[in-house]
């Protein structure tokens, strides 16, 4: 009787590991997936843990591994920019280091490996399409130059290995690769757009559009994989696997936006340094040794991913757009299907294993009752606290366990914690500059102490994730503008010291040696946010709420000042866009963002915007200034430029369309409570 064959795959919990896994299986290997979960996850092999033949450990290659196998498929690296730039190091060290133990393994247990290597190698190519012999155009101390030369040393050691210990090697050069199981938020193309375009938000690209990309479907890939692996000895490599048919990014985001059946428009931003214009596989090579060609079309594959990030972001509006085009222009049907049918498979097995139960403290108020909206829209079992001095319990939605409590009491907190939660969002605190200098010991207790108690029960707990709320008063008057996040903190108020000892607090923890578990945190500095749900009663409380409510109400504005001080101001949606964007992202972890618009508008201008939105001006509605209050910025401006290469994060919403929305709201709002008066 054979034995059966012993496969390694790393990475293997990963977008092109898992499918690889699946297919390992259905052939009759015994396969053992190693992965760290960096950018992998168990949700992607979930539903082959019940496998006998799988076996599923979490081990990073940086360090060497002791198991019996007889083929080896070496794909674990971070893949997309967003990932691999966020720890340079450890991205060189995963591609070399990790090269060197998998290659040792090989050479112990004489097992056959495949490297899965990169059209990264190529750079920006001078050559095109690019043959396996074109030697590339890269730069060695680029922001890219961890994962394009770490790749690059990987390939020197695998043909090094084959000539100094005549190891049975494979080098496969993958072109971009996409399909069900990428994570929303690695920051590729396809991923990106399609994202963007289910959520109807603006699809980004980065320059003109007509830089050109091939795009491979990753069942296509897997199959090359594995008719590489099953060639001869002689047969080594490099070989390029992709889809040699050419399209530019902007037809790429126009088809995506079709097959959604979005409202999405495009935008452009500066193109990232090193990005290269053109790339495009010669795949002849793969033809004649393989007898391989890629078969999915573009438009079948980018359905079939589509359909896969419809159901994991728990939207369904796009649906029966994409079916209808399907049948109208003869889509793979029946590849449509099997994957409809493995999303479902991969549901039910895993049960929404990417689900979290998620506390936002703060939850009933106007940011945090915004972020509770989102995250149960996308599926998280939510818990909310709010002490309701800011916020209201009508703003948060059924299907949420509320608890009334304040952060600043442990007591009243600890009941949040006592079920496991996946992740906190700590948006409690008092936010007014005013009422800190007034009542200090109250800013105090609830910035400084509830975030203390907050910190102690994610240690107790081992709760793995905290997302904080922190402000860019932190940053004092004297702040160099546009201001970026490394500008020395220097508040001017008592507001923003205690919250800039909180974001300390926070982070100091994070880093502590003593932790016996893994505790990732990230804090957002977060501009002047302004939308529905914002106290328009409050006179405390964020200044075009408190405009709004002075004309709905036929009361002066007040303007502290000569008015020319300067505010930042930022749409809620795209705050709530960069805190659940960055969630689950790895790249997030221990950093500090800024969120707001990048631009910043006068008190007095805002004044008058506020007042146009309302068809009045300064002639018929009266606008009071009184002298200048402490502690507030002259000027403030966000350098977002951290979020935008970290997190992807674009602020999509101009102040005239977040203005009108708001105005909106509010007039819905007053009358709501003019009806409830008379009644």
């Amino acid at each position: 009787m054979l034995r059966e064959r012993r496969t390694l795959v790393t990475g293997g919990a990963g977008f092109v590991g898992s499918h690889i896994c699946e297919r390992l299986l259905e052939r009759g290997d015994h396969v053992i997936c190693v992965d760290n979960f960096y950018t992998g996850t168990r949700r992607n092999v979930h539903h082959l843990l019940s496998n006998p033949r799988f076996e599923l450990m979490r081990h990073d290659i940086c360090f060497p591994l002791y198991i019996e196998v007889d083929e080896i498929f070496n794909l674990a690296c971070p893949a997309s920019p967003i990932h691999y730039q966020c720890d340079p190091v450890q991205t060189i060290k995963t591609s070399v280091h990790g090269a060197i133990n998998t290659l040792g393994l090989a050479k112990r247990v004489r097992a056959q490996i495949l490297q899965a290597s990169t059209s990264e190698v190529y750079g920006d190519p001078h050559v095109h399409p690019q043959p396996e012999d074109y030697w590339g155009n890269v730069n060695p101390i680029g922001l890219r130059s961890c994962y394009d030369e770490g790749k690059r040393c990987a390939e020197t050691l695998f043909f090094d290995y084959r000539r100094q210990h005549n190891l049975r090697i494979k080098v496969a050069r993958i072109f971009n690769t996409y399909g069900p199981r990428m994570r929303p938020d690695d920051g590729r193309v396809v991923s990106n757009f399609i994202v963007q375009a289910l959520r109807n938000q603006s699809i980004t690209i980065y320059g003109d559009g007509n830089q050109t990309r091939s795009f491979c479907y990753v069942e296509d890939l897997v199959k090359a994989l594995l008719l590489l692996m099953a060639t001869p000895d002689d047969v080594t490599g490099p070989l390029n696997l992709g889809n040699p048919e050419e399209f530019t990014i902007r037809e790429l985001a126009e088809t995506v936006i079709a097959l959604t059946g979005s409202s999405s428009t495009i935008v452009h931003l500066p193109l990232p340094a090193d990005d290269p214009r053109q790339r495009c596989p010669d795949i002849s090579k793969a033809q004649k040794l393989l007898g391989w060609s890629p078969k999915v079309r573009l438009r079948d594959g980018l359905m079939m991913a589509i359909e896969y990030f419809d159901q994991l972001l728990g939207s369904k509006k796009a649906r029966i757009a994409r079916l209808s085009w399907a049948f109208a222009n003869g889509c793979d049907c029946a590849a449509f299907r099997r994957n409809d049918a493995d999303v479902q498979c991969l549901e039910l097995s895993a049960g929404m294993s990417d689900r979290m139960r998620i506390l936002v403290t703060g939850g009933a108020g106007f940011i945090g009752s915004h972020l509770v909206d989102r995250l149960l829209e996308e599926g998280h079992e939510l818990v909310v606290i709010d002490n309701e001095a800011t916020g209201h319990k009508n703003n948060v939605p059924r299907g949420v366990w509320y608890i009334k409590g304040d952060v600043s009491c442990q007591k009243q907190l600890e009941p949040a914690f006592e079920d496991r939660l996946d992740a906190v969002l700590h948006i409690a605190g008092q936010v007014s500059q005013i009422r800190s200098f007034s009542d200090p010991a109250l800013d105090l207790r609830t910035n400084v102490e509830g975030t203390l108690n907050v910190l102690w029960l994610c240690l107790q707990y081992e709760v793995p994730r905290l997302l904080y709320a922190s402000s860019m008063t932190v940053y004092g008057s004297n702040a160099v503008l546009p201001t970026p996040e490394d500008t020395t903190c220097q508040p001017s108020s008592y507001y923003g010291i205690t919250k800039y000892a909180a974001e300390r607090y926070v982070h100091a923890t994070a880093e502590r040696i003593d932790l016996n578990f893994s505790f990732h945190v990230t804090s957002f500095r977060m501009y002047n946010v302004y939308g529905p749900r914002q106290a328009l009663d409050n006179p405390y409380q964020g200044v075009l709420g408190i405009f709004i409510g002075n004309i709905l109400r036929d009361e002066p504005l007040t303007v502290f000042g000569d008015g020319e001080q300067s505010r930042d101001f930022i749409y809620i949606d795209d705050v709530v866009d960069a805190w659940v964007g960055a969630i689950a992202n790895p790249a997030s972890n221990g950093q500090v963002f800024n969120l707001g618009s990048g631009r910043r508008m006068s008190i007095k201008e805002l004044a008058e915007k506020t007042l146009a939105a309302f068809d009045r001006n300064q002639k018929n509605h009266p606008v009071h200034f009184r002298p200048a209050r402490p502690g507030e910025q002259r000027h403030v401006e966000a350098d977002t430029a951290r979020a935008r290469s970290i997190l992807g994060w674009v602020p999509r919403t101009p102040f005239a369309s977040g203005l009108a929305n708001t105005v909106v709201w509010a007039r819905q709002n007053i009358e709501a409570a003019d009806a409830a008066e008379i009644q």
